[in-house]
């Protein structure tokens, strides 16, 4: 039997939501590169970093409702310190196209709020160069969690490209306290995510093509 010709207007577009390339659950004692906090899509690995004394502890209660606690990082200080930093690493292989759109996170002030940061910034790196910098990100914290995004523009500072392997990093920093420095000044963070979109590599989208076209045959007969 002749399969008559398709017109492949009639076929949706495939498209391709956003993805959570790489989600840090953090949780009650446990260390924020344990393998069970962290959970990857496209992304080949992930990784926490903290630079300049900056370290954890954790808590219980963690934000979205979870049972399962938090980490709280300390040491910084009054005004941004580039050195102090908590990173947040994602790495993506050569077999997708993906394009990063926003970083999300959860924050909640310390206790004694006077003596701990009340301000939190980011600044975004690929393959250690700076391409996005908020220091203004979340001001005025509290004890309540915040949800907070910082979203990203588009271009080729945001891409990696099918072929190519490329390190994004989130620096977040916390400043600014109005009173007396407690002993290690610290915030709490949990559910940390690095989001955006990701295209298959193209054997993936040509077998998806060719089951939409499978599918219209069988529906012409």
């Amino acid at each position: 039997m002749i399969v008559p010709a398709l017109a492949f207007a009639a076929f949706p577009a495939i498209s391709f939501g956003q993805t959570t390339f790489a989600h840090w659950d953090l949780a009650y004692l446990t260390h924020p590169n344990a393998a069970s906090a962290l959970t990857l899509d496209c992304a080949s690995s992930g990784s926490v970093t903290m630079n300049g004394g900056v370290n954890y502890s954790t808590a219980q209660a963690g934000s979205e409702g979870g049972s399962d606690g938090y980490n709280c990082f300390g040491h910084w200080e009054d005004s941004i310190n580039s050195s102090k930093y908590v990173g947040f690493n994602v790495t993506f292989g050569n077999n997708d196209d993906v394009m990063l759109s926003e970083f999300n996170f959860d924050v909640r002030g310390y206790n004694t709020l006077s003596q701990n940061p009340s301000k939190v910034g980011i600044q975004l790196f690929k393959n250690g160069v700076s391409v996005f910098t908020d220091n203004t990100l979340a001001t005025g914290l509290t004890t309540a969690w915040e949800d907070v995004t910082a979203s990203f523009g588009s271009g080729s500072n945001f891409k990696s490209a099918l072929g190519s392997t490329d390190t994004f990093e989130v620096r977040l920093y916390a400043y600014d306290i109005s009173g007396t420095p407690a002993t290690r000044p610290r915030i709490g963070l949990d559910n940390i995510r690095i989001n955006g979109h990701c295209v298959p590599e193209p054997s993936g989208v040509g077998l998806a093509c060719l089951g939409l076209i499978a599918l219209g045959a069988r529906r012409r007969r």
